[in-house]
């Protein structure tokens, strides 16, 4: 007869109990907090960014209505 087929694969090791559940990325210890401080910092300078160019295309706007008003008044 066939033996049953094994569980676990090769490539999975056992659970040691031991063994910290950690993966250590860098030696920061304050890896997250760094994280979410550049996070901040990246969605604060695409919200200025967006500010500036909505600013930038009221005023062109603006500018191309007073063009036309004086031009229509000549």
């Amino acid at each position: 007869m066939d033996n049953p087929p094994h569980l676990l694969s090769s490539s999975m090791a056992p659970h040691n109990s031991q063994q910290d559940d950690h993966v250590f990325i860098s030696r920061d210890t304050n890896f997250g907090l760094h994280g979410e401080i550049m996070l901040l910092i990246f969605l604060l300078l695409f919200a200025l960014f967006l500010s500036f160019l909505l600013f930038f295309l009221y005023i062109k706007g603006s500018r191309n209505n007073t063009n036309l008003r004086d031009y229509s008044s000549q």
